[in-house]
């Protein structure tokens, strides 16, 4: 089942069947070739076969990945064909104008669409006119063409601009993977070099006292098992940081994120100072509901301009809110990524509130105050020694 799923993908057979549905717009022209010489009619329909193929190769290969030339190409047959159709056979066939419309959305970016699509609209109404046929008969086709122009444009550009957002997305990760394995790198030979070299001088020197003077010998065994012991808990104490996101390194990826989809972030200039009273693990929990907030902005948080996030503090806990100004789809607050933050959360004794607001979308991870505040302090102290 498995490989016939990427066999399917990799032909992408969804959006060649997909297309092929969308064209029963040609089915009037197509009934209408019995007025015409059966030479006219297989003319016709080979042509409506070749325009029909142009067009499925131009909706299943729409993306700026494909080859430029097939997708002009495609685009050039079918405009022809809608220029030709009407003219030779009559305006029954002004719907291939339709498909030209769409073709030229796949066709083009985003500039370059919208000139060519002025143009191709206004052919219409002058073949249209040619025709000689009564405009109670074609003028569906007419605002068809013109609805389909502009729709198709913004829904392939939104398209091309998740691409590019993924993309971007996944050249960051791959640059803070690289930048994580230098530092990896840089910590575990500051955590070890130190240690493991007194280590070996310590090894040395009981070996070389462990007949003449025991007690001495005993000494230095002990000294390494203190050394071990200690590098021991630093390496861990890395590794458990590796693990935990941090607030610093989220709020710099959420305005990253935010800004490369064309929404403006609003960050609260005093959450750093506040993230840096947290304890580790509380911290962690906060970062994870950021991630999960803005990605949730990103995908699912329609005509969103602007993301506030901020982080408030006090005797009862911390609150990390993320609101947005767009209209979130119903299913947006029920997604496995809050629900995975809820756990989060309840783990350090918190909840999470997410929900529609007069003025867009909110979503708050509170955490209470820890029931022994010094572990609050940990890292300030920390960060002191």
């Amino acid at each position: 089942m498995r490989r016939i799923v990427d066999w399917c993908r990799r032909w992408k057979v969804r959006e060649w069947w997909f297309s092929i549905i969308w064209l029963w717009g040609l089915i009037p022209g197509l009934s209408s070739l019995d007025q015409h010489s059966r030479t006219a009619s297989v003319l016709a329909v080979t042509g409506v076969v070749v325009f029909g193929a142009a067009f499925v190769t131009s909706m299943a290969n729409g993306n700026r990945n494909a080859n430029p030339r097939l997708r002009i190409g495609c685009f050039a047959v079918t405009a022809a064909l809608a220029l030709a159709y009407p003219l030779l056979l009559g305006g029954s066939w002004l719907s291939m104008f339709v498909y030209a419309a769409l073709c030229n959305t796949h066709a083009f970016p985003m500039r370059r669409a919208i000139r060519t699509a002025g143009p191709l609209v206004a052919a219409q109404w002058v073949v249209a006119l040619l025709t000689g046929d009564p405009f109670g008969d074609y003028w569906p086709w007419l605002a068809s063409t013109a609805v389909a122009a502009g729709f198709s444009i913004l829904g392939v550009e939104r398209q091309r601009t998740k691409v590019r957002l993924r993309q971007g997305e996944e050249a960051m990760a791959q640059l803070a993977v690289n930048e994580e394995r230098l530092r990896f790198g840089r910590d575990l030979h500051d955590l070890l070099g130190h240690s493991l070299s007194l280590l070996s001088l310590k090894t040395q020197l009981a070996e070389r006292m462990v007949h003449t003077d025991p007690d001495a010998c005993a000494r230095q065994i002990a000294e390494m098992r203190e050394i071990t012991a200690t590098a021991l808990a630093e390496v861990r104490e890395s590794v458990t940081g590796y693990r935990r996101p941090t607030l610093a390194t989220e709020v710099a990826r959420a305005h990253t994120t935010l800004t490369t989809a064309g929404i403006r972030p609003e960050i609260d200039p005093d959450l750093g100072i506040r993230a840096k009273t947290l304890a580790p693990a509380r911290e962690a929990a906060l970062a994870w509901a950021l991630r999960e907030s803005v990605t949730n902005v990103v995908r699912h948080a329609a005509g969103a301009t602007t993301c506030r996030i901020s982080l408030t503090g006090g005797s009862a806990g911390h609150t990390l809110t993320v609101l947005n100004d767009g209209t979130a789809s119903p299913s947006a607050p029920f997604g496995n990524g809050l629900s995975g933050l809820r756990e989060r959360l309840t783990l350090e004794e918190g909840h999470l509130e997410a929900g529609p607001t007069p003025h867009g979308f909110r979503v708050r991870a509170h955490l209470p105050s820890p029931a022994h505040p010094e572990q609050e302090a940990r890292p300030t102290a920390r960060t002191a020694r």
